[in-house]
């Protein structure tokens, strides 16, 4: 499978980079001791994201981070592990991508979940 990236910048504002979700994300990417736990790179880029679950519901908002493999992201939507999902990312249109859900975290007091996917190959 090849996953065809552009890349682009995004400017992030001290608050987002304090927020729950980010320390969140990042206490699951480094062990205690900083060592990396992924087995590929994973970038903070916040792009826009489009989730629609196996219901069709679908839900807005954008990505903690990403890498060649996957994709995190906070949803109000209720997802388990295991769950196929379709991505849409990056503005108009964007680049619909099939997804599993692998990890999910419920996100203190806000309602919402932190959600890390599989990419999967396209069908």
């Amino acid at each position: 499978m090849k996953t065809e990236w552009r890349f682009g910048s995004a400017e992030v504002t001290q608050e987002e980079v304090e927020s729950p979700a980010l320390r969140l994300v990042a206490s699951k990417l480094f062990s205690p001791d900083g060592t990396e736990r992924r087995r590929t790179k994973r970038f903070v880029v916040l792009l826009p994201l489009r989730i629609r679950d196996r219901d069709g519901k679908e839900s807005f908002m954008k990505t903690e981070n990403l890498s060649k493999l996957g994709v995190s992201f906070l949803s109000d939507l209720r997802m388990q592990e295991g769950d196929k999902v379709l991505l849409t990312v990056g503005p108009g249109p964007g680049v619909r991508q099939p997804a599993r859900i692998v990890w999910c975290r419920p996100s203190r007091g806000e309602g919402r979940g932190l959600y890390g996917v599989k990419l999967e190959e396209k069908v």
